[in-house]
């Protein structure tokens, strides 16, 4: 169908007008479009909220017929920041591979380039870029991953598709394990602060700091995965009845679509590899 569109002073869309002529209004409000005006004087009013945006329908007399919103998570578009402290990290280990294989690389022969004296080979230098490269796609994979979806969602939609709770069980102990025992650390270090115990300075304070810390962390996450294990068989976990959901997730249109786009990349990827390896 043919449509056209009319814009204000401002830039911004003001009014749609479709192939019989109908036009349909758009209010603003600052920067946001606040409502959507039929021809017939019905209109969609929207209202925007910390992490929500709320649509609700009204007749031409302003009575509601009919109130959706959306949720979204504000810190969606921050996640690749949040990966720049890990790329940054692995910048030690990157650096490393570069200098081991650009020299030592029992397949080196043209010399690339040259650096106070060191030869950094092409050959070498190469085989570390794939290295690298496969370890920042593992990394960065897996941080989007972390950082963008819950564990108990996850869990949950597994568990929704047929795997078994104890698999479940399994994946979030994996999600849950190190933020643990880092807090199990935090709370043993502030415990040897209050006692006069110098925990920071040099690295060789550090480091004796540290090694004493290893010994009651162990400990302690053997002693909460027992009492664990005894709270999920109180509460019956591994019973062999139907399980149900506090929450259901929100089907959206072309979820399928993306699902089996992705799983036919994933295919494509795994066969492209075998095939590669023969």
């Amino acid at each position: 169908m043919d449509q056209t569109y009319a814009y204000g002073s401002n830039g911004k869309m003001s009014k749609i007008i479709d192939a019989k002529k109908n036009g349909y209004q758009i209010a603003y409000t600052g920067e946001k479009a606040e409502r959507f005006i039929r021809p017939n004087g019905e209109y969609q009013q929207l209202s925007y909220g910390d992490g929500t945006t709320t649509v609700s329908f009204h007749k031409a007399d302003g009575t509601k017929t009919a109130q959706d919103s959306m949720s979204f998570d504000k810190n969606t578009g921050k996640i690749l920041k949040k990966t720049f402290p890990l790329i940054a990290f692995s910048f030690t280990i990157l650096l490393t591979i570069f200098l081991i294989h650009g020299l030592f690389n029992q397949k080196n022969v043209n010399v690339l380039f040259q650096v106070v004296g060191l030869k950094f080979y092409r050959e070498g230098i190469f085989y570390a870029l794939h290295i690298g490269l496969n370890i920042l796609n593992m990394l960065l994979s897996f941080a989007v991953f972390v950082l963008s979806t819950k564990p108990s969602e996850f869990v949950d939609e597994l568990e929704k598709r047929g795997f078994s709770p104890r698999f479940g069980y399994i994946v979030t102990s994996v999600f849950q394990i190190i933020p643990q025992m880092m807090g199990t650390m935090n709370t043993i270090m502030d415990a040897q602060r209050s006692r006069g115990l110098e925990t920071e300075g040099n690295l060789r304070t550090r480091a004796k700091a540290f090694l004493p810390l290893i010994s009651p962390v162990v400990m302690s996450s053997l002693i909460n995965t027992r009492e664990r294990a005894i709270a999920l068989e109180v509460r019956g976990f591994g019973a062999g009845k139907k399980k149900t959901w506090l929450t259901e997730r929100t089907r959206h249109k072309g979820d399928r679509e993306i699902t089996i786009f992705l799983g036919v990349c994933i295919l494509a990827a795994v066969v492209w590899r075998i095939v590669g390896c023969l």
